[in-house]
């Protein structure tokens, strides 16, 4: 199971009792928008989803990783970075164009890729997360988090429109009208009020582990059926279809957030 311990700048990971656990780390920014860590992150899921070994997927997101500053730095680039990319002396536009586009087209393969996925999954939470990550952690099976968990909707802060994960994942667990509210005021939840709306699980206690309760999770539901909890995955959450659709308005509203930044310049 060598191949399931894998240490990058952007994550760890490691086989603990048959759960496959990933832990982001500072630098997982990367996952969205360096080719290496993309390749790395996405070859690690499909190897573990075909692994007999592997019964289950639990990402955490502790804290280490800053993804609201690491959003920030993309928006400010977006703005204001006039560095071009150039390669093999052709001049490709922004290089802060490439990093978006490479942002909004791997959110739409990760999507794809975990709600595809036949063995269980569980997302853990600490400390301060975006209500983005938060969206996207939506297509897991189950969301943990510590009672110091805070939730916190920055787009309208950003200026970076809403991806599929809060578009078109989060109004099916809280409504619409609770999703664009939260939205536009720029809201903060905490874990108690994330656990009351449904978009939290389960909250872990201060005499808990955060990953034990992840692994615990997994560790009920391996002798479930996987094709039975795939077939409820796919039938519950919205269809692909939908999920497309979704993709195709986030990657135009992107496109044209950029333009219009760039004419502000």
């Amino acid at each position: 199971m060598s191949e399931m311990q894998v240490s990058t700048d952007s994550f760890d990971s490691s086989l603990i009792q048959g759960t496959l656990v990933v832990r982001l780390k500072a630098s997982a920014m990367d996952i969205l928008t360096d080719l290496d860590a993309i390749s790395a992150f996405r070859d690690l899921l499909e190897l573990a989803d075909d692994e007999p070994g592997v019964s289950g997927y639990a990402q955490i997101n502790d804290g280490n990783w800053n993804s609201h500053a690491d959003v920030d730095s993309l928006s400010k680039a977006v703005s204001e970075s006039n560095e071009l990319h150039v390669e093999r002396g052709h001049d490709y536009g922004y290089y802060s164009d490439l990093l978006v586009a490479r942002f909004k087209n791997t959110i739409g393969n990760y999507l794809h890729q975990v709600m595809g996925f036949s063995m269980p999954t569980v997302a853990g939470f600490s400390g301060r997360i975006s209500a983005e990550y938060l969206g996207i952690t939506l297509a897991f099976d189950s969301r943990v988090a510590t009672r110091d968990t805070t939730f916190s909707f920055d787009n309208v802060r950003t200026g970076l429109p809403a991806s599929p994960g809060m578009t078109c994942l989060m109004p099916r667990f809280i409504g619409i009208g609770k999703t664009l509210a939260f939205a536009n005021q720029g809201a903060t939840i905490n874990a108690e009020e994330a656990l009351a709306l449904g978009l939290v699980s389960e909250l872990v206690e201060e005499d808990q582990d955060l990953v034990d309760v992840c692994v615990e999770y997994i560790r009920g539901l391996v002798n479930h059926d996987r094709i039975v909890l795939r077939f409820n995955r796919e039938h519950i959450l919205p269809s692909r279809n939908d999920l497309n659709a979704k993709l195709e308005q986030y990657y135009e509203a992107m496109s044209k957030t950029i333009v219009s930044r760039r004419a502000k310049r």
